[in-house]
């Protein structure tokens, strides 16, 4: 009975992880512990369905409000590149993040980053959805909505790093450096899906 209670004492509950979530992206530190207490392979899968829900609402987000530089485009041809941008930059993103536990000798944390990373999903959703709500309503210049978006996606880039630090447990200097290299990546893939469909990257 004693290893019992112990076990389950280790196990943070659905709501400890949700409000570490949003501990994590106001950059409190606290927030990676709910997830310490597993971290396994496991765990890691089952935070896949995150990314799975959320997938659509990608897509609407983008039928809502056409990514820069494709606001003209017919929603064919974004929708394309936003499953392009969704598959591979998330490979490639994938591929970086164990090259990068390898290389720094944190192997054994790879999952818990990993499983982190897709359970941001919901703070990022809960606070997207009321500023694509808001750029869809076209009261506010299309200029000005696209820096709060870029501003949005240069403050995760923090968040980002703050994430590897915790997770993977290395230096600020590397956490740093790896959130950078995601977004150039990131960027890349977005600058490819772009010239494979014709349009030329804001």
């Amino acid at each position: 009975m004693t290893d019992k209670t112990d076990k389950t004492d280790k196990v943070a509950t659905t709501r400890e992880k949700i409000r570490g979530t949003f501990d994590l992206f106001l950059l409190f530190g606290r927030g990676i512990k709910p997830f310490e207490k597993e971290g396994t392979f496991r765990d890691a899968m089952l935070s896949l369905w995150f990314m799975v829900l959320a997938t659509p609402l990608g897509f609407v987000s983008a039928y809502l409000y056409q990514p820069q530089g494709m606001e003209e485009a017919p929603y064919s041809a974004v929708a394309i590149v936003i499953a392009g941008q969704t598959v591979f930059g998330t490979i490639l993103g994938l591929a970086i993040g164990y090259l990068f536990a390898l290389v720094m000798d944190r192997k054994n944390r790879f999952w818990l980053w990993f499983q982190v990373g897709n359970w941001m999903t919901i703070p990022n959703t809960i606070i997207g959805i009321p500023v694509i709500a808001i750029a869809a309503t076209g009261h506010y210049p299309r200029a000005d909505m696209d820096n709060i978006m870029t501003l949005l996606t240069y403050y995760n880039v923090v968040v980002g790093g703050c994430i590897t630090f915790r997770a993977l447990k290395i230096g600020w200097e590397m956490a740093g450096f790896f959130a950078c290299m995601s977004v150039f990546v990131g960027q890349q893939v977005w600058n490819i899906m772009f010239w494979l469909n014709g349009y030329s990257a804001p």
